[in-house]
């Protein structure tokens, strides 16, 4: 018999009984699976699991050559069990055999869930990762980040899935003040006997895949009242950490003017940032003036950046809707 090859859970695999050089043409060729543990063998016949072919060959001394393979889709129930190809012919007093040894099954961890980061209530992020349809059940998940890319505690749970195999879930606790830090980056390791060499996934605060990312929801419309006080504002979500910094800015034309740099002129409150039931933040950032003049092509931008975006994001008001104040005089009523 051939040297036995991986056998992987529901993939097809083949094993091959050559006989050779034997004469007269009068063989018996039957397989057998004995179960861990036990001593019986149990006749192997094509069926669902088991499909049987063979082919022969004559060579010029008139001897034959005789090839059977015995084509079997595994299941975890074969994890140590043999398989046993016995031979008969007239020329043997009794038959001959060959074994598999007891099988190794396999079957490669799967990504079940890509990872997800959900933020708790002491404000930190727990990791978490799930690897499904592995067998055995031994399993090595690490996760590593930080500047010294030391590996970190982490809890796995391990279940059982109907068909035998297994699927684990990996936590990991990431403290929230890391992902202050724009470089900051983490990464789920996992290794398996059935994989040839470890694999993983990495994540950044800036990659498209981290879902803690600042989005602008809207800006109130930027309505002109002459010589009366008007507030712009607007509603950024969505974003862990709180670091995040907002910038209003005046455009006139072509010419730009930070107004944070023209407190007299403008009122900006502090920001306060509001936990959301989720854990990340939401704030509501506005902008106070009076103006003095209905130029149109005024408008204002609010700019945001954060650990989480590579590039600031901005919203505009667009041009403001002029709306004077007119002071009504006198109403006449004329009655014929």
């Amino acid at each position: 018999m051939k040297t036995i090859p991986e056998l992987f859970i529901n993939q097809q695999t083949q094993l091959q009984c050559t006989i050779s050089h034997f004469y007269p043409d009068k063989l018996t060729v039957k397989w057998f699976k004995k179960e861990k543990g036990k001593e019986e063998l149990i006749h192997i016949v094509t069926s669902e699991k088991y499909k049987i072919t063979n082919s022969k060959s004559q060579h010029p001394d008139k001897t034959f050559t005789f090839t059977e393979l015995l084509e079997v889709i595994p299941s975890p129930e074969d994890q140590g069990s043999e398989v046993i190809c016995k031979v008969s012919h007239p020329s043997l007093e009794e038959p001959i055999e060959k074994t598999t040894g007891p099988l190794h099954v396999l079957a490669k961890p799967e990504i079940q869930q890509s990872i997800q980061l959900p933020i708790n209530d002491s404000g930190d992020i727990v990791a978490s990762f799930s690897l499904s349809s592995f067998y055995p059940k031994g399993i090595n998940v690490t996760w590593i980040y930080g500047p010294t890319q030391e590996k970190k505690q982490s809890m796995e749970a391990i279940s059982d899935n109907p068909d035998g195999t297994f699927t684990v879930t990996s936590q990991c606790t990431i403290p929230g003040n890391l992902c202050e830090n724009p470089q900051f980056r983490f990464r789920v390791a996992w290794d398996h006997p059935s994989m040839g060499s470890p694999e993983y996934r990495e994540i950044s605060l800036q990659d498209p895949d981290f879902p803690w990312r600042p989005k602008i929801q809207g800006i109130t419309p930027f309505i002109l009242h002459l010589y009366q006080e008007i507030t712009v504002r607007c509603t950024i979500s969505g974003y862990f950490s709180n670091n995040l910094t907002v910038t209003w800015i005046e455009k006139k034309g072509d010419a730009v003017t930070d107004c944070t740099q023209n407190r007299h002129n403008y009122q900006i409150p502090d920001i306060r940032h509001e936990r959301m039931a989720d854990n990340s933040y939401q704030c509501s950032p506005s902008l106070s003036f009076t103006p003095i003049s209905d130029k149109e092509d005024l408008e204002f931008i609010c700019r945001v950046e954060h650990p989480s975006l590579e590039y600031p994001i901005e919203r505009s008001t667009g041009p403001p809707r002029v709306n004077e104040n007119l002071e009504i005089l006198e109403i006449r009523i004329f009655l014929n």
